[in-house]
């Protein structure tokens, strides 16, 4: 429960926020033009209410500003007695202020009597201001000191003798009252002096038009703040983008010269969040390339006559991921073969269900957006470009697009994280045609899909692996597989990573497996920058029980990111790739020189 509270110091008074049961709100800063701004505005006049512009420079303090939260008991038993309560936490409340309250009144000034025609006074009740000669100055003086209402200066004085205004002397009124009810509360009825209490119900008297007047527009700054608070977040959309730009060219010894290309690809992300702790994402792709045109390694598309002679022996090679393509596609650069025209390439909103807890569901997205990271092969706009480097396309089984739901849950935030989800890539799509003959596929729960669980466990922030699991159908068939991934990082300058990929449960005994590692060198040469060198087996036959691959490819990598500025990175990237679909064929060479833009 949070709860306004006006604490008086000699001559001053500060507004603050204290939190009963509750964590204080660090500041609050209202609008100008709100209307409550004008009630705000007059009880920082008429109370003398330090304000502090909503602007990271602070003003010079004031004498009010640099009083010391501290008590000053004159009555030694009550202190060794300790029965003042844990001091609650006091945060001044930040106004912007108006136009109209540029030009604070200086100090001593702000009578609503000053420049008129002074009179003879003959009760303090008919005073403006209280002087340090009057009875109820003395009297309160005296309470405050003994009951530690208020405290001292840094310099150690008091300075008893500066005049107040009767809001102050109210608003220190109404603190030794509360100081009061604190001893009685605790039992201590016996430490509060009876002419005390005469003298506090005198005062209570003199000044209940003045208590009433501050209470109540107490209470109307409760009930805005507890509003405020309420309130404290609205809708919010920010727009993030990334654009690559790519000039890529290679060879193929004794086979193919192609020409060199340029191609691109540009992300557009609408990220809305509700709460505060939640994220709706939408991303929108495009690129000027399509699915059919991959950069060089295309030339793996010479092997194509692999999937023909597959024909009649194994259906299931066609669209399994066995096929020449699964080779291509593991070997070309990720941010190509983009459509020409914008498409939803990812729709998802995640929320914290718990502090342990957060949960995701997406529209559109992939499996790898929610498990199988690598801080150092996880991101080709940063990191490799190689797509079977980045991913354990394996256990992903190609990593459509697809909808479903994902969790990650991290206990207590310790050392282990427990991630999991579930993908199905047509599940927009009631029936589909069958595939092969097989049943029919489509929807939410059936072929195709994917389930993957993943356990992480990082028992320092140096050190991670992960232990991963998936099953699922693919083209009619069940599909299983298991995986791990590393990431190590041996000081601050070098990394270690690897994934490993074994599938099972496959038709004519196919147990295929992959891997993937490499170093990363963060910083190298210059700060943000990122070195890294990698190589992988995308597909590793046990048997090759249909004497079509008598080779396995293997794939090298090597980048340098370099960071011109915030926003603009430039990385040259060379690949080479042996043995090319699984075959004895000539080496691949290919080098790319990617640009990315993000904002």
């Amino acid at each position: 429960m949070e709860k306004v509270r006006l604490r008086f110091f000699n001559g001053a008074i500060a507004l603050g926020l204290v939190t009963t049961g509750a964590p204080a709100l660090a500041e609050i800063s209202l609008n100008a033009e709100d209307p409550h701004s004008a009630e705000i505005a007059e009880v920082a006049r008429t109370t003398s209410l330090q304000v502090t512009p909503d602007v990271e420079q602070v003003a010079t303090q004031t004498d009010a500003e640099a009083i010391l939260d501290q008590t000053l008991l004159s009555n030694q038993g009550v202190r060794e007695e300790a029965i003042a309560p844990a001091e609650e936490p006091i945060h001044r409340v930040q106004l912007p202020f108006p136009s109209q309250l540029a030009n604070p009144q200086a100090e001593g000034e702000g009578s609503p009597l000053e420049g008129e025609a002074l009179a003879q006074l003959t009760s303090v009740s008919q005073l403006s201001d209280v002087q340090p000669t009057d009875w109820a100055f003395q009297a309160l003086q005296s309470l405050v000191e003994r009951y530690g209402v208020i405290a001292g200066y840094p310099d150690g004085t008091f300075r008893g003798n500066r005049a107040l205004t009767r809001y102050e002397f109210a608003a220190g009124l109404n603190a030794a009252l509360d100081r009061i009810d604190e001893l009685v509360d605790v039992g201590l009825a016996n430490a509060v002096l009876q002419a005390d209490l005469a003298t506090l119900e005198r005062l209570q008297q003199e000044f209940a038009e003045e208590l009433s007047a501050l209470r109540d527009r107490v209470d109307r700054l409760e009930a805005r703040n507890a509003e405020l608070a309420a309130n404290q977040f609205s809708t919010t959309t920010r727009l993030t983008g990334e654009a690559i730009f790519a000039i890529n060219g290679g060879t193929q010894s004794g086979v193919i010269d192609p020409n060199v290309i340029f191609f691109s690809r540009v992300r557009l992300n609408l990220e809305t969040s509700f709460a505060g702790e939640d994220l709706l994402l939408t991303q929108l792709q495009a690129g000027s390339s399509d699915s059919s045109s991959r950069g060089v390694v295309d030339l793996l598309n010479e092997a194509a006559e692999v999937v023909e002679t597959a024909q009649g022996i194994n259906g299931f090679l066609q669209t399994s991921l066995l096929q020449t393509s699964f080779l291509q596609a593991n070997s070309a650069l990720d941010y190509s073969g983009s459509d020409t025209h914008f498409i939803l390439n990812r729709l998802s909103y995640t929320f914290a269900a718990s502090e342990d807890l957060n949960l995701s569901f997406f529209a559109q997205g992939f499996a790898s957006d929610y498990v199988d990271f690598n801080r150092y092969a996880n991101d080709s706009s940063r990191d490799f470009s190689t797509y079977g480097l980045i991913n354990n396309q394996l256990l992903l089984a190609n990593d459509a697009p697809g909808a479903g739901a994902a969790f990650s849950w991290n206990p207590g935030a310790g050392a282990f994280t427990l991630r999991g989800v579930y993908k199905a890539d047509q599940a927009a799509i009631a029936t589909a045609s069958p595939i092969l003959g097989g049943d029919d596929v489509g929807g939410l729960l059936n072929d195709p899909n994917l389930g993957v669980v993943e356990l992480a466990i990082a028992p320092s922030r140096d050190f991670t692996i992960s232990l991963q699991y998936s099953t699922g159908t693919q083209s009619s068939n069940d599909y299983d597989a298991i995986g791990a991934n590393l990431e190590f990082a041996l000081g601050r300058r070098v990394g270690l990573f690897g994934r490993f990929g074994y599938a099972f449960n496959f038709p004519s005994s196919i147990e295929p497996a992959s891997w993937s590692a490499g170093l990363a060198f963060p910083d190298l040469l210059v700060p943000g920058a990122l070195a890294g060198i990698g190589i992988g087996q995308p597909l590793i036959f046990q048997e090759d029980t249909i004497g079509l691959f008598n080779r396995t490819q293997t794939n090298y990598e090597a980048f340098y990111n370099l960071p011109l500025s915030d926003n603009v990175a430039i990385t040259p990237v060379v690949q080479v790739i042996t043995d090319p679909g699984n075959r004895d064929r000539s080496t691949i060479l290919t080098g790319t020189l990617r640009t990315v833009f993000s904002f």
